[in-house]
């Protein structure tokens, strides 16, 4: 999995909200929210493998 990825992955269930890890990261709140979301698809297939 990318490092952009799992970076947001790894805060968000660390309990960082999606603007907090807006602003560690410098990126916007939907990036963060997409991020978040491909890292969930990326390990949910990597189970399937």
């Amino acid at each position: 999995m990318p490092i952009i990825y799992r970076q947001a992955l790894t805060l968000r269930v660390k309990g960082y909200s999606i603007k907090e890890i807006s602003e560690m990261t410098k990126t916007s709140e939907a990036t963060v929210k997409s991020r978040i979301h491909r890292a969930w698809k990326l390990l949910l297939e990597s189970f399937d493998e």
